[in-house]
Formats: C-alpha cells, structure tokens, sequence
C-alpha cells in the first residue's frame, strides 16, 4: 500500500507531471509512509519488477505476453517511468544509504513469504503453481539462490537509483 501522494504519483501514475506538481508544491522526496517506506523505495521495486521481467521471465516464457495489454504498463512503461521520475526528483539533501538498505530487506520479506507459501501449500503444477515466477524449477538450492540474487538486486537497483539521484541534484 502506498500511503504519501509522491509515492502514489511516481508509482502508479501514468502522467509524469502529477510528481513535478507535488515537487513544485513541496512534497518532500524523504516523505515515509506510516510503515516507513520511501519513494526511493517504490523507484527501486517498480525498477526490480522491470528487471526481473525483462531479463528472467519475459526470456523465459515468450508466450506469457508479459508487454501486452495492461502488462505494458505495468512492467515496462510505469517502472521505466518511476526510475525515470526518481533519478530527476529535485531534492536538497543527499538521500541517506539506509533507504536502500530497506529497500532490500523488504525484498527479503517478501521472499520469506513467497518460499513460505510455497513451503506451506506446496510448488503445486502449472497453471496452478505458488512458485508463480519459477524459481524453484530448478530446485530448491538454485530458487534459494535466486531469491539471494533478487534481494541483492534490489539493493544494487535501489543505490544506483540513489546515487544518480544524488549526483543529479549536487550538479543543481
């Protein structure tokens, strides 16, 4: 759930002017939510979403038209977009390495659910599987691995986001 109005605009809005209006306004880029989220972190979980789509599963299952219909927008032009909108966001102070760190852990959690639903309920069969991404297809070690891989993925997306950012705004 997305609880500031930036976060909202950069995460689910199609329309880039929504976020340069709050920013204009005063929205603050180091707004949280009342569970502490940050908008580097919603930049940084649309941009693993993009990631993971485009060079794991839209790779590996062609015919689950991944870009087609509402999945364009949702994995390609609102993650393209967010990143997007993150990386210009006009800000007065650095944004502190900690959100990125966060920003992992909250992969993490997911990923505690995500094997303990499938630990739970069972892999189940396509169509009807938990492991709905596939990454136990291989196992249970490599799925381990690659939920390891995506947490620190998310981190690695979530400090270049941060460190663009911020070479962004120390030029301004």
């Amino acid at each position: 759930m997305i609880s500031t109005a930036l976060m909202a605009a950069a995460a689910e809005n199609r329309n880039p002017e929504a976020v340069k209006t709050l920013l204009a306004f005063g929205a603050d880029l180091h707004a949280q939510d009342k569970d502490g989220r940050t908008a580097l972190m919603a930049a940084a979980a649309v941009g693993l979403t993009f990631v993971i789509i485009a060079f794991f599963l839209a790779p590996m299952y062609p015919s689950l038209n991944l870009y087609e219909g509402g999945n364009f927008w949702f994995h390609l032009i609102v993650p393209l977009t967010g990143m997007v909108e993150f990386v210009l966001l006009k800000n007065d102070s650095k944004i502190p390495l900690k959100y990125a760190t966060i920003s992992a852990v909250l992969s993490f959690v997911y990923g505690i659910y995500y094997l303990g639903n499938i630990l739970i309920n069972g892999k189940g069969e396509w169509p009807d599987t938990n492991d709905w991404y596939g990454f136990l297809n291989w196992g249970y070690p490599v799925g381990i691995g690659i939920f390891a891989f995506v947490v620190l993925l998310n981190f690695a997306v979530a400090c270049l986001l941060r460190w663009i950012n911020n070479k962004v705004n120390s030029k301004s």
